[in-house]
């Protein structure tokens, strides 16, 4: 991937030099057969030095266009860097698999995958991103860390763990004849299960729009090969941001927002979740 940001620099910076050499061959060559540049402005400076000034704004500007070329490279590989971190610790590579779990009816997911989540969340979080250069790219990082502590906070608050896994409890059992509390807990469930759902489906949503951006400022074959991120509910489906749709804007603004997405399961704000 490197490579390939070094070799599209290169390119972009040899096309650069071959057109300010082939403007100076064809202003000294016109220059020289008509002398229409000193006639025009009336001026008596002798070509010969009119040509070394050029050659002279030539040179910086080529100078100019690699120092510009090679700061921009060691930008986009300082980026590249934490794309990869981030691709390698959400597993992305195989993100339909893992995240199947979390989409079951009985959300699960493996403690090695929920560790290198938490560990990437305080990663991204530790990241000094102002928003300035990329500032579209940071954006895009900060929104897919924003869903993802949340995506986090709810599995955690009902989870337990069988083997090597973490799995939701099934809290809607309870150890008592209470058919009011047992539906009331059984829909507390369903509702938890469904959110953490529209979270991993969101979470999804955020890793395409950081793909998009890469693809626009950075590297426009970023993952030619691999492609976008997808997801498994009945079928196979790629979700992303709408033109119309706000980023990630806290829990309680995605519970009553989701709906406008272009595909969720749940509904509904749950208080709950903010005691």
């Amino acid at each position: 991937m490197r490579k390939f940001i070094s070799k599209i620099l290169y390119e972009s910076l040899t096309k650069t030099i071959a057109a300010i050499i082939t403007a100076i061959i064809l202003f000294l060559w016109g220059a020289f057969a008509k002398e229409s540049f000193l006639k025009f402005w009336n001026i008596s400076i002798p070509l010969w030095i009119i040509a070394i000034i050029v050659i002279v704004i030539a040179i910086l500007l080529v100078l100019i266009i690699r120092i510009h070329a090679k700061y921009k490279m060691q930008f986009d590989k300082k980026y590249m860097n934490i794309v990869d971190k981030l691709i390698i610790s959400a597993d992305m590579d195989n993100w339909q698999s893992w995240t199947s779990g979390i989409l079951s009816p009985d959300p699960y997911i493996y403690q090695q995958q929920h560790e290198n989540l938490h560990n990437l969340n305080e990663y991204i979080m530790s990241l000094n991103l102002k928003g300035g250069r990329y500032s579209d790219i940071d954006r895009a990082i900060i929104n897919f860390r924003k869903i993802l502590q949340d995506l986090l906070k709810v599995f955690d608050m009902h989870c337990s763990s069988v083997g090597l896994r973490y799995t939701t409890d099934k809290f809607y059992r309870i150890n008592e004849w209470n058919q009011e509390k047992y539906n009331m807990l059984l829909d507390e469930f369903k509702y938890h299960c469904t959110l953490l759902s529209d979270l991993i489906i969101e979470l999804t949503r955020a890793g395409n729009y950081l793909f998009e951006q890469i693809r626009k400022i950075i590297l426009p074959a970023f993952r030619f090969e691999k492609g976008e991120l997808l997801i498994t509910i009945i079928n196979t489906r790629k979700v992303s941001y709408a033109k119309k749709d706000k980023l990630y804007n806290g829990l309680k603004s995605f519970m009553e927002d989701r709906e406008t997405r272009d595909f969720h399961v749940g509904n509904g704000v749950s208080e709950k979740y903010f005691r």
